[in-house]
């Protein structure tokens, strides 16, 4: 019998041990699906898997005698994970920085799916239909009416570690002045709390 089709005989003998013995890993954890079915799953190039591999570091996929990737359902959920964070409108890189913080203060990033949740401060709950920038934006928003400028710097400085500053310019500053604006001309807010949400913008896109 050749040599390869003897390992491949012992390797797939080895995880029919492991997915029988009592103290087994659970199956999340096992190594079941090759790189074409976590294309399919997460809607990834195969070349941004073997990037995100390499530089990251993530997933870590098991490989077959044959040298192939095998991922577990918990590596396919960890690429969920990090597109999602994309789609929030974090880097790769950002996003892989808060799954690894996250772990090394002993927390589960896959039971932390909102960004918010992960980040103190901006823990509120989502609306219906939201997104964690909505809640940051809406955060912020909150402070320059309450006249708490501290807070709203606060928000401000979080939401830069997170995402990048085209995100947080359009989707935190410019719409957020912008809403304060709409208040004020229902006349739901003062001039002084338009001015204070201008100042703060201002402030802050000189120092991105």
């Amino acid at each position: 019998m050749p040599t390869q089709t003897v390992r491949a005989y012992q390797f797939n003998l080895k995880r029919l041990k492991q997915q029988t013995m009592p103290n087994s890993e659970p199956r999340q954890q096992m190594p079941t699906y090759n790189l074409k079915a976590v294309v399919q799953e997460t809607g990834l190039k195969h070349d941004t898997l073997r990037a995100w591999e390499r530089r990251y570091g993530l997933p870590q996929p098991q490989r077959t005698p044959g040298g192939h990737r095998l991922y577990s359902a918990r590596d396919i959920a960890t690429l969920k994970w990090l597109v999602a964070r994309q789609q929030e409108g974090l880097s790769i890189s950002r996003a892989v920085d808060l799954w690894n913080q996250l772990q090394s203060e002993g927390r589960d990033p896959l039971a932390e799916m909102d960004t918010v949740a992960a980040v103190p401060g901006l823990s509120a709950a989502l609306p219906a239909g939201g997104s964690a920038i909505d809640t940051i934006r809406q955060t912020w928003v909150d402070a320059c009416l309450s006249f708490n400028e501290a807070r709203a710097e606060q928000v401000l400085t979080q939401a830069s570690a997170l995402f990048a500053p085209e995100v947080v310019c359009a989707q935190i500053l410019q719409k957020g002045v912008a809403r304060i604006g709409e208040l004020w001309a229902a006349g739901e807010a003062s001039v002084q709390q338009e001015h204070l949400a201008s100042t703060l913008a201002s402030r802050r896109l000189e120092a991105l």
